[in-house]
């Protein structure tokens, strides 16, 4: 008889385990028949089922888990998308999909059904045609061990690849370099400072190494969409821009202890002068700079504002509007992870005195 072991998705899966298969509930009440799975998952690997855009449960081969290993729980954003990052390292021909016609207690939050969405997009086929322009990816990290990994993954797992993926270490005192450097992402050049600056400061070390078209900055906290990089290659081509900058929409999450509660979406909006600038609700993102004009403005201006550590990228958009263009379009593919250690979080008292000193 063909055993099976069932977890539920924020667990680890069993290590030793003689079942041949095995089920992953993303729901807490499911039912099912084993027989009725056996028989759909054929010879298939997985088979993902779902009702309307909700997902029920993973039913899969535990072989297919040993020699496709899930990724670790600090390179998924979330516990869910784990599963679906490990979707993806499948080929497509191995993935069944059912859709069912009923379930009971189904759990549908707005949380969870963004999580949905997101998930979604890893087992998406990308359909961007042209690998132009070039993108890279720009990073400062500095006592990031908690986030860092599931920021680099998110990179790694893009539907199309970046050019670079330029992270510049501003003198962590934790782990973080470690954890860079076991990151498997062939696109990755690190640089580390033996002194903190401060993350302007940090960036501008690396802005003059970028070789590619655009680059897109990304906090070491943060995570992307699987098809960001695919989506803004095509906003770019559709709309022609050739200069100047790119932005559109953030998707907000709280951190909690074990997890990350989806909050809302923060729209943007046209940015066509100064006032419009200082009375944007900042931060402005996600930024996806022309590579030659940012180096072309040395990066980032030095500030006197506290040592220049704070509001740095608002300065730099002040000088921006001087020379360049901005770009709104309506996309949403930057994840901005709220949490209590963040700056932004810490600082936005100050905003005011900022305000004052400009």
């Amino acid at each position: 008889m063909d055993h099976i072991v069932v977890w539920s998705y924020d667990e680890e899966p069993p290590v030793k385990t003689s079942a041949t298969y095995g089920l992953v509930l993303f729901q807490k009440h499911v039912s099912y028949e084993l027989q009725t799975l056996i028989e759909a998952l054929s010879d298939q690997h997985a088979l993902l089922a779902s009702y309307k855009d909700s997902y029920i449960y993973l039913f899969i081969r535990m072989d297919a888990l040993q020699s496709t290993p899930l990724p670790l729980a600090t390179e998924a954003p979330f516990a869910e998308a784990r599963y679906f990052i490990w979707l993806s390292r499948l080929h497509p021909e191995n993935i069944e999909y059912m859709q069912l016609h009923s379930t009971s207690r189904l759990s549908k939050t707005k949380a969870s059904r963004e999580k949905a969405l997101l998930c979604k997009k890893y087992i998406e086929p990308s359909l961007i045609q042209n690998d132009d322009p070039s993108i890279s990816i720009m990073i400062a990290s500095y006592n990031a061990e908690r986030f860092i990994s599931s920021c680099l993954r998110s990179i790694a797992e893009q539907s199309v690849s970046v050019e670079q993926t330029v992270l510049v270490d501003d003198a962590s005192t934790d782990n973080t370099v470690a954890l860079v450097q076991q990151t498997n992402l062939p696109t990755l050049t690190t640089h580390q400072l033996p002194v903190n600056v401060g993350k302007s400061k940090a960036l501008n070390q690396v802005i003059p190494f970028i070789t590619s078209e655009w680059v897109l900055e990304l906090d070491a906290d943060d995570w992307l969409d699987p098809n960001a990089i695919a989506t803004i290659k095509t906003l770019i081509n559709t709309t022609s821009i050739k200069e100047g900058l790119l932005y559109g929409n953030f998707r907000h999450w709280k951190q909690e202890q074990k997890t990350v509660t989806f909050k809302k979406i923060a729209k943007g909006r046209a940015v066509r002068n100064q006032q419009d600038l200082l009375r944007y609700p900042f931060p402005l993102g996600p930024r996806l700079y022309h590579t030659s004009s940012l180096q072309a403005l040395g990066g980032y201006p030095a500030s006197s504002f506290h040592d220049g550590r704070l509001f740095e990228d608002v300065l730099l958009l002040r000088e921006w509007l001087n020379h360049y263009p901005f770009h709104y379009a309506d996309f949403t593919v930057y994840n901005v992870r709220k949490h209590d250690e963040s700056i932004t979080k810490k600082n936005h008292s100050k905003w005011n005195d900022f305000l004052r000193y400009l």
